[in-house]
């Protein structure tokens, strides 16, 4: 597999966030799981928006001050910008924007040597 080029398209790399930022996040997985490395991340996209949707959710909750369903949707529209790790949500959601994703975090990647994602560099 090193041998073969592959490209693909990504929402999201721990190459693309500052080295200190990671080390926290791996720091924090390791207290339940033990030593981990970038590259035994099997999905790095889907460990970061698993990341973000509980951090988005804590929040709302705090906001809406109680376990409701609809006062957690509606404190959700009117959440501050949250800095994640798969991208900076600013607003996260609004009242007509349910979709926290969209084609701008997207970037074309590629594995490295050590299996790891990283992007694809411009030529």
């Amino acid at each position: 597999l090193k041998k073969i080029s592959v490209e693909f398209f990504q929402p999201f790399s721990f190459s693309s966030i500052p080295q200190e930022r990671a080390r926290k996040i791996l720091k924090h997985l390791e207290k339940t799981r033990g030593p981990v490395v970038l590259s035994q991340i099997q999905a790095p996209a889907g460990f970061a928006h698993a990341y973000d949707l509980v951090m988005i959710l804590s929040e709302a909750v705090k906001k809406a001050g109680r376990v409701d369903r609809e006062a957690i949707r509606s404190a959700l529209e009117f959440l501050p910008e949250y800095r994640g790790l798969s991208r900076t949500f600013n607003p996260v959601f609004t009242s007509k924007r349910h979709e926290a994703l969209d084609p701008s975090g997207y970037f074309l990647a590629k594995f490295d040597a050590e299996g790891i994602v990283v992007a694809v560099e411009k030529k």
